[in-house]
């Protein structure tokens, strides 16, 4: 194996760079990179973090604390929208994607929208379906797993002279 060069380029360019081959590789999430790279049919090969032991904290739904102190009946509709609208996505995904498809129609400016936007649904599927929320509910997170993902950023910091 030859030696590795890393390069820090903007996220805008990331999977371009992939697809057109300028790097061998990239490090990214997933349910972002994926639908891109896909559905310009182009073979990739994934490692899930979760492979190595690493938890992620997926997709929150997050608010400041002084919006949740002054409308917290807001914070309470918008939190229970987006959880039934989660719901219905996950047992109604070909009439989601055509609802998406409907109301966001600049989609279809591009030939390969679609394609993107069904890889990404069932990228974003495939992240929720997990033992956890079928146990727990819709919504509901490991604290652990946030701790964990604080130290693994955090602990290298703490540990050098910046």
């Amino acid at each position: 194996m030859g030696s590795v060069e890393l390069a820090h380029v903007d996220n805008k360019v990331l999977e371009r760079m992939l697809i057109e081959k300028q790097v061998d590789a990239i490090m990214g999430f997933g349910s972002s990179s994926l639908p891109v790279i896909l559905s310009q049919g182009v073979p990739v090969r994934w490692m899930l973090y979760s492979s190595v032991g690493m938890r992620t904290y997926g997709q929150t739904i997050t608010t400041q604390p002084k919006t949740l102190e002054a409308e917290p009946a807001v914070c309470a509709a918008m939190t229970d929208a987006l959880l039934e609208a989660e719901a219905f996505t996950l047992t109604n995904p070909q009439e989601s994607l055509e609802i998406f498809l409907k109301e966001v129609p600049e989609m279809a400016l591009n030939s390969g929208s679609k394609e993107f936007a069904r890889i990404g649904l069932g990228m974003w599927h495939s992240g929720i379906d997990h033992p956890e929320p079928r146990e727990h509910g819709l919504g509901w997170s490991d604290p652990a797993t946030y701790t964990e993902m604080i130290e693994l950023v955090m602990g290298p910091c703490q540990q050098s002279d910046w």
